[in-house]
């Protein structure tokens, strides 16, 4: 009898024991749970705050760019102001010409904004608020400047068309070189080295998948600085430039030629190879020359067409003991930093003019002896039909 109530005894005990340790178990489990918990409930409060942080960042970044841009527009304006005051001989405007003038070139960052003649013509805020209804948005531009004198020119030559440059010397100092980069690396691709393309004639697409740095054309076009000018007083120099693609970047030089007849043979034409190189901003570069000096009484414009394939291109003026001439208004830098809380986003603009002479850029060029023999089209009507033709057999 005492026996059975000692194994009783021994039995309730461990009974009690099990039930101390599931206890623990579900303590631990419970604080592990709620730890986890936590975790992932801070993670997610940190990756929406980071979120929510970068949303900001994203709207006040493109609301300053914006304002940025406002900045630009105002500068165009008054460029164009300056443009319209050029030629005006009225003295009331002589203030607000002296005024856009004085501003112009100048690169203190209140010349414009706070030159109050400028403001008020052209309706511009001191403050650079981009809204004008009494709000400002939170956007605002500051630091307005223009310079007018750039060390060199750029463009893109499309296929089929020409760009008129405008060789206009800061104070009119001669110059006798032209040094024209082209094929931008980052703009027209980086350009592969094929052996063999002398001779195969390649397709357009061939030249385009190796990213061959296009044919180009230059035109030096000499025009007096009268009132009566005529065609036969305007008179030319073209050359040719070709391409081939090495590692490294050898600079061509180019002396233009009077224009050509059209009866000339094409092994007759001077086109001086350019080694272009694969790791150079510009792939390709040439001094060009003209026969001496520029003269003063000329004004002086190059024609760059590309063949083949469109390209970025780079002109600079050069004097032999003055070095790189500047350009004077042929493509000012427009320059303004647009603010939007506490972001700040900067924007460099090249604006261009066009040059004040009929020269044509976007046509069908003939040049010929006989009048008779210029452009023609036949037009025929109907598949069978009769054909009358007054056109010149070549």
């Amino acid at each position: 009898m005492r026996r059975k109530c000692d194994e009783r005894v021994v039995m309730n005990i461990r009974s009690i024991d099990r039930t101390d340790e599931t206890g623990s178990v579900s303590i631990f489990s419970v604080i592990f749970f709620i730890i986890l918990t936590s975790i992932i409930t801070v993670g997610f409060v940190r990756i929406v705050n980071i979120e929510q942080r970068q949303a900001i960042d994203n709207s006040s970044s493109a609301n300053a760019l914006a304002a940025a841009r406002s900045g630009i527009e105002d500068g165009k304006r008054v460029l164009l102001l300056a443009e319209r005051l050029k030629d005006n001989t009225d003295a009331s405007y002589a203030p607000l010409k002296t005024a856009v003038n004085g501003a112009i070139g100048n690169p203190d960052c209140d010349a414009i904004q706070g030159n109050i003649d400028i403001t008020d013509e052209l309706g511009i805020d001191p403050d650079g608020k981009v809204y004008q209804d009494g709000g400002d948005g939170g956007q605002f531009y500051t630091c307005l400047t223009i310079d007018k004198y750039t060390t060199n020119y750029t463009n893109e030559a499309k296929v089929g068309n020409s760009v008129i440059v405008p060789l206009k010397t800061k104070d009119g100092v001669s110059f006798d070189t032209i040094r024209f980069l082209w094929h931008n690396t980052s703009r027209d691709g980086i350009p592969t080295a094929e052996v063999g393309f002398a001779g195969k004639n390649p397709t357009f697409d061939a030249l385009d998948d190796k990213k061959t740095p296009s044919y180009m054309r230059l035109q030096l076009i000499k025009v007096p600085k009268a009132n009566n000018v005529t065609p036969t007083n305007i008179t030319s120099q073209t050359g040719f430039l070709r391409t081939s693609v090495l590692i490294a970047r050898a600079t061509a030089f180019l002396s233009l030629n009077n224009d050509l007849d059209l009866g000339t043979a094409v092994g007759d034409i001077y086109q001086p190879t350019a080694a272009c190189s694969m790791t150079d901003a510009y792939a390709c570069a040439a001094d060009v020359t003209f026969g001496g000096s520029t003269d003063p009484t000329f004004d002086y414009y190059l024609r760059v067409t590309a063949l083949y394939r469109a390209t970025s291109f780079q002109v600079e003026m050069i004097d032999p003991g003055l070095g790189v001439i500047k350009f004077d208004g042929v493509q000012p830098i427009v320059d303004a930093t647009g603010k939007s809380g506490d972001t700040f986003r900067r924007i460099q603009a090249r604006v261009g003019f066009s040059p004040r002479v009929d020269l044509p850029e976007f046509v069908a060029e003939s040049t010929s002896v006989d009048i008779s023999k210029g452009i023609c089209k036949d037009v025929t009507i109907a598949s069978g039909g009769g054909v009358s033709s007054t056109c010149w057999t070549p």
